[in-house]
């Protein structure tokens, strides 16, 4: 998702566990910082799960299930003068 986002940009989540493989989530794997990654997996209570980048020239990880921690799904991208405006102090 690097490629996507830049500095500056506010990543929308919603914190709920994905519903079907594939989707984007903010992942963290053990104390590792938060990534985004299409989140895989096989399985109603699946042990293992892919994580694969929006790169291709980057690996596809497999991690287990107790290793990971899902912080959300991503929902959208805020960008430029929006942000802006949302970060402002007393804004109107």
């Amino acid at each position: 998702m690097a490629d996507r986002i830049e500095h500056g940009d506010v990543v929308l989540l919603h914190r709920t566990p994905p519903r079907r493989p594939g989707e984007i989530c903010a992942v963290r794997v053990g104390d590792d910082e938060t990534t985004l990654k299409y989140l895989e997996w096989r399985g109603a209570a699946p042990r293992r799960y892919r994580l694969r980048p929006h790169n291709p020239a980057y690996p596809t990880l497999g991690v287990a299930a107790e290793e990971l921690h899902i912080d959300g799904v991503f929902r959208g991208l805020l960008r430029g003068d929006v942000v802006e405006e949302l970060l402002v102090e007393g804004g109107d």
